[in-house]
């Protein structure tokens, strides 16, 4: 996995005023592997793990500003890695927990009009599947 370095360093072009001492560039090109490990340690799937660390640069970005120097940037990095980590997670268990419930998330009703006869059998037989585990 390589971090694109010509994007980041675009992207930290257009914020360097912003970011006060941080060279984002360099955060992303020191601890892209480290954030795509801790991401896979948090149980984001191999698929994901690129998008995963993408968006903890983008939030490490926007929160440039914030950054008041009382800690490395390495730990204030980490930090926003494990919050994003924990968001995705907790969104994850949510979205399971209403699957057992019988409940279709938000976005899954946003995105059909009404469920089908189809998905609605295939959902029930999943539920009770779940329900009769250990």
């Amino acid at each position: 996995m390589e971090a694109n370095l010509d994007s980041a360093e675009s992207i930290t072009g257009q914020s360097a005023a912003h970011a006060g001492t941080l060279d984002m560039a360099a955060l992303m090109r020191d601890h892209y592997t480290r954030i795509c490990g801790l991401a896979w340690r948090f149980g984001v799937p191999q698929s994901e793990l690129e998008d995963a660390a993408q968006d903890v640069f983008a939030a490490a970005l926007a929160g440039a500003t914030g950054f008041r120097g009382g800690c490395a940037p390495a730990t204030w990095l980490t930090r926003i890695a494990v919050n994003q980590f924990v968001s995705r997670r907790r969104a994850w268990m949510r979205r399971v927990r209403l699957f057992i419930r019988g409940e279709p998330p938000a976005d899954a009703i946003a995105a059909s009009h009404g469920p089908s006869a189809e998905l609605a059998e295939a959902h029930e037989r999943a539920v009770s599947c779940v329900r009769c585990l250990p």
